[in-house]
C-alpha cells in the first residue's frame, strides 16, 4: 500500500527522471542481512533473506518499470542495482567495495558503481569525537574528500553525501540514541549555517569533479589498472626511490586530455614521482615531476595540471571564526515546573502491563521524546539494607527515576541498536 502510494504520487506530479522530472534514481530497501535475524526478523516467513530482496525488487519494477531501482548495502534483487552505505575506514565504500565489485558481485561489470550513503558522522549523547561508543563523528574535511577522490580514480559514478544537511531527530524510528541534531557532522550545519573549512573544500571537489567529468563518463574504468608510483620518505636523508603499494595512480586518457588521481594510502609524508604525459612534456616519455603528500591524502591532475588536492584547504576557508554576540531578549516564551509522574487525562494510558515508548505515543496522539510511567506497589518492611531499583526497558533510552516524588537518580543506555535490557538505580 504505502510503495502504490508512494509511487502513485511522484507519477502523478511527474517527478521522475523518465517525466522530464529531478528522480532519476528510486530505493526499494536498505541494508538487508547484517544482524537482522533471518528467522525472527524476516519479512517473508520460511523465507530466507534474499527471498525477501527479490520479492522488494520484483514488486519494484512491476510498480514502476521505468525507473532505475536500487537496494543498499547489503543483499539485492537481479533487477536493482547494489549500492554502497558507509565511510572511510579502511576504505569500505572507495575501496574494497569497488575491488569486489559490490555485494552483488556486479558493480562495474554490468552495473555502475554508487555511493548513496558517504556518511559524515552522528553523535551518540553523551560521546565525543575521541571516544565513540557505537557509531563515528568527526570526520574532517580533509579526510573526506580524499575518501572522495578514491572513488571517483576507481570508476565510482555516483556519490551522494549522507547527510549533506544535516537536521532535527527525533524518536526510536529514525535513529535511536542519536542525538537530535541529526548528522551533526554535515557539510552544512543542522542549523543552516556552512560548516566551514568542510563546506568550502568540498565545493571546491565538486567543480573539480564536474569539470573532467566529460572524461570519466566516456572512458572505461581503470579499476585493476592501478599504476604503482615511486615515492621516498619526506623525512628521511635517504635518496633511494621505492616502488610502492601503497603510493598509487589511476588514469583516464582521451585524445586531447589526461586525467591522472594520485593516492598516498599510509600514514607517511612521503615525495612521489609523476609520469608526465607526452603531451605536457613536449613529447619526453621518460620526464617525471615529484610531489610531496601528506598521509592517507589524495590529489587529481588534468594534463599534468592540478586540480585539487585533499590535503590543501584555502585559507579563507580557514578563516571563519563563529562569534556568539549579545543574547537576544526571547519574546512570547513562557516556562513552567512539570509535575512529577503521570497525570490522568485525554493522554493518559493506565494497563496492568508496562508500555513501550513508541506504542504508548502513537495510541496516545502525543508527539513528544519523553513519558511519564508512574506504578505502585507495597513495601514489605522486613526488608532492609541496600536495594536497587531495575527497570526492564529498551536500549537507547535514558530514564529519571522517582519514589513518592523523591529524585532517585538517573540511569541510560546509548547503545544505537533495538532490543532490551535492564538499567538498575541503587
Amino acid at each position: 500500500v504505502w510503495v502504490d502510494a508512494s509511487l502513485q504520487y511522484l507519477t502523478n506530479n511527474n517527478l521522475f527522471g523518465y517525466q522530464g522530472g529531478p528522480i532519476i534514481l528510486a530505493q526499494i530497501e536498505n541494508e538487508l542481512g547484517g544482524e537482522v535475524d533471518p528467522e525472527t526478523e524476516n519479512i517473508l516467513p520460511n523465507h530466507t533473506l534474499q527471498d525477501y530482496a527479490d520479492f522488494c525488487g520484483k514488486l519494484a519494477k512491476e510498480k514502476q518499470s521505468n525507473v532505475i531501482w536500487t537496494m543498499c548495502n547489503g543483499l539485492s534483487s537481479n533487477s536493482t542495482i547494489n549500492t554502497c552505505n558507509g565511510y572511510g575506514e579502511g576504505g569500505a565504500c572507495s575501496t574494497t567495495w569497488l575491488e569486489e565489485h559490490g555485494q552483488s558481485g556486479r558493480i562495474q561489470i554490468d552495473q555502475p558503481a554508487l555511493w548513496t550513503e558517504n556518511e559524515l558522522g552522528f553523535q551518540i549523547w553523551g560521546d565525543s569525537p575521541s571516544n565513540t561508543s557505537d557509531y563515528f563523528w568527526g570526520r574532517t574535511a580533509r579526510e573526506v574528500a580524499a575518501d572522495c577522490l578514491r572513488w571517483f580514480a576507481r570508476g565510482g559514478t555516483h556519490l551522494n553525501t549522507y547527510m549533506f544537511w544535516g537536521g532535527y531527530n527525533r524518536g526510536r524510528m529514525s535513529g535511536a540514541s542519536i542525538m537530535n541534531a541529526y548528522a551533526s557532522d554535515g557539510i552544512i550545519c543542522p542549523h543552516t549555517e556552512p560548516r566551514q573549512p568542510k563546506f568550502d573544500h568540498i565545493r571546491q571537489l565538486h567543480r573539480a569533479i564536474a569539470s573532467i567529468a566529460d572524461v570519466l563518463v566516456t572512458s572505461p574504468t581503470a579499476l585493476g589498472k592501478e599504476l604503482r608510483l615511486q615515492y621516498r620518505n619526506a623525512t628521511s636523508e635517504d635518496n633511494v626511490w621505492i616502488t610502492g603499494t601503497k603510493q598509487v595512480g589511476f588514469q583516464y586518457s582521451r585524445v586531447d586530455r589526461t586525467i591522472l588521481f594520485v593516492e598516498n594510502n599510509s600514514p607517511f609524508e612521503v615525495d612521489v614521482r609523476l609520469p608526465v604525459d607526452r603531451e605536457s612534456s613536449g613529447g619526453d616519455a621518460e620526464r617525471h615531476v615529484i610531489i610531496r603528500m601528506l598521509g592517507w591524502s589524495a590529489a587529481v591532475y588534468a594534463s599534468g595540471k592540478l586540480l585539487y588536492n585533499s590535503t590543501h584547504i584555502e585559507e579563507s576557508s580557514m578563516a571563519y571564526r563563529r562569534i556568539t554576540r549579545e543574547v537576544f531578549q526571547l519574546e512570547n516564551w513562557t516556562s513552567w515546573n512539570e509535575q512529577i509522574g503521570a497525570r490522568l487525562g485525554p493522554s493518559a494510558i493506565s494497563d496492568g502491563r508496562p508500555w513501550e515508548l513508541t506504542r504508548a505515543l502513537i495510541i496516545s496522539n502525543t508527539s513528544t521524546d519523553y513519558i511519564w510511567y508512574t506504578t505502585s506497589f507495597d513495601w514489605d518492611e522486613t526488608l532492609i539494607g541496600e536495594v536497587n531499583l531495575e527497570i526492564e526497558t529498551q536500549k537507547a533510552t535514558a530514564i529519571s527515576a522517582f519514589l513518592d516524588e523523591i529524585y532517585l537518580g538517573n540511569v541510560y543506555n546509548h547503545d544505537h541498536r533495538d532490543g532490551n535490557c535492564t538499567l538498575s538505580i541503587p
